[in-house]
């Protein structure tokens, strides 16, 4: 209701202001159908509005004899809502896709010797795992699991929990998409200062190419001796990053099918992106 009082643009968001109720119960119409009751298809309403992004990672416990589902925002904050809360499935959208900085990763061999004390010092780590959470070793590093790779993935820090971040030659997302693969579970990451927080969890693109860096684009690293190590071990030779979704400017996209509210099971995967109207605000920063 706000983005569409916001827009306010032509006369459709104009009729559409006191009808918001009914445009929801409507988006199960075939476009046609939508296109001639409310002047536009379903794609260009969501398309406009530019909506935020919120990722489905699994069912939660019921309250109240109602089903809810846990999501997570662009910025890896948790969220619980009803599942008759959820307007639709859709999909994601990058709306700008240029990123400041990625990360660099370390695929960890099962029998690396940090790996052993996390687990060793952690008895429920397979299940912190499964949460997505990722795990503090003892070198100043976090832990992560990617289970679509079941691959154990490091991410280094350099001070006061803030990863090791770096500047490719190419800051263009695009130009990686072949390489790139939406994971959740990897560091929450806030955008302005690189920092880990644990209370998040974090989704975004692990990517795996060969990148080279600029020595002047990196100079603020100077004084990191371990960031300028990374990047003479990773200049123009094959590594893997992290990009987080809060890197990049991404909106919410209608794919076609509305959500299906009877069919949410205890074990449905991770499908794509979903979108909950309630709690929005236009304004609120990296979403417009």
């Amino acid at each position: 209701m706000e983005h569409i009082a916001w827009l306010n643009k032509t006369e459709y968001y104009d009729e559409m202001q006191d009808k918001i109720e009914n445009v929801m119960a409507d988006l199960d119409l075939p476009p046609r159908s939508f296109h001639i009751k409310w002047g536009m298809d379903q794609e260009t309403l969501f398309s406009d509005l530019k909506l935020p992004c919120y990722v489905y990672v699994g069912s939660s416990t019921r309250k109240n004899g109602r089903n809810r589902s846990r999501l997570i925002n662009h910025v890896g904050k948790k969220v619980v809502v009803f599942d008759e809360d959820i307007l639709c499935e859709g999909k994601l959208h990058i709306d700008s896709d240029n990123f400041q900085r990625w990360i660099p990763v370390e695929k960890m061999d099962p029998q690396n010797a940090l790996l052993d004390i996390v687990k060793r010092e952690n008895p429920n780590w397979q299940k912190a795992f499964e949460k997505h959470k990722v795990i503090q070793d003892k070198d100043f590093g976090l832990v992560g699991y990617d289970a679509e790779s079941d691959e154990f993935l490091r991410f280094q820090m350099r001070w006061a929990k803030s990863l090791t971040q770096i500047v490719p030659d190419n800051t263009k997302l695009a130009n990686y998409r072949d390489h790139a693969c939406f994971t959740v579970g990897l560091p929450a990451v806030q955008k302005a200062n690189g920092k880990f927080y644990a209370s998040g969890v974090g989704i975004g693109w692990l990517v795996n190419t060969v990148a080279t860096y600029d020595q002047r684009s990196n100079a603020h690293l100077n004084k990191y001796q371990q960031a300028q190590d990374t990047i003479k071990r990773l200049n123009a030779q094959q590594g893997t990053y992290y990009v987080p979704m809060s890197y990049v400017r991404t909106h919410f996209r209608w794919n076609g099918d509305p959500y299906p509210q009877a069919g949410l099971a205890i074990n449905w995967p991770v499908t794509g992106f979903l979108h909950l109207i309630k709690d929005y605000s236009p304004t609120e920063p990296n979403f417009i």
